[in-house]
């Protein structure tokens, strides 16, 4: 079997549109992009981009090729590297909102203390908000908000509803008072616990596993920051 995605077709056009180039029946000619030997299928291309690269890595597997695999992963990386670097700047009168790319509001938050979050526009669209929160030092999150209810002929104003995942809120401070103020909480008493160290995991893991050498009965465990 050969699957061919949409975003395969073609290199410029990847609206649900361009599959009406298509005919069943018709043949066409493409080129085959990836090889899934446990599922049995080929990932086939018509992008004439792929349709004219002429080189290619010799497979390291005969039943499976790397090379391919980390092509793909590194266009991927790359197009969401795009993705992060376009937004479109928005007018929202709010003390944490700013009009900030992924790369800056990570540079700005570096700085903040830890626990305080900014709003910056979204690379999905005018529909969405990003809430940056730096949950520690070193580890900042980004938390997708999602606009409804915007007012009639006006798509870059704020919704009226907002969403995070399953929970709704009516504007931005209500977001910061029951959603970020609450975590920040559960943070301190995290940090706070007997348990809790301010190692890297490995060393935090190293110190589990020496604790159950010693006593082999015991279930040591810690609580720590991954770091991601």
């Amino acid at each position: 079997k050969a699957f061919l995605r949409l975003e395969d077709i073609s290199d410029t056009d990847k609206s649900p549109a361009v599959v009406q180039r298509l005919q069943r029946g018709r043949p066409i000619v493409c080129k085959i992009r990836e090889i899934d030997m446990l599922r049995v299928f080929a990932r086939i291309s018509t992008c004439s981009g792929d349709l004219q690269r002429t080189e290619y890595s010799a497979c390291p597997d005969a039943t499976y090729c790397r090379h391919y695999e980390i092509e793909e992963e590194r266009r991927r990386a790359e197009a969401r590297r795009e993705r992060a670097r376009k937004f479109v700047h928005r007018t929202i009168k709010h003390p944490a909102f700013r009009n900030f790319s992924l790369r800056q509001a990570g540079l700005h938050m570096k700085s903040r203390d830890v626990g305080e979050a900014i709003y910056r526009p979204s690379s999905k669209g005018p529909d969405h908000l990003v809430l940056t929160w730096k949950f520690f030092d070193g580890i900042i999150v980004h938390f997708d908000v999602k606009e409804m209810e915007k007012p009639p002929g006006e798509p870059l104003a704020l919704g009226r509803k907002l969403m995070i995942e399953t929970l709704t809120f009516d504007d931005l401070d209500e977001i910061l008072a029951r959603y970020i103020e609450p975590m920040n909480g559960l943070v301190q008493e995290m940090m706070e616990h007997k348990k809790f160290k301010f190692e890297p995991v490995e060393v935090i893991d190293d110190i589990a596993k020496k604790e159950k050498a010693t006593s082999p009965g015991s279930i040591p465990y810690y609580i720590g920051f991954s770091g991601t």
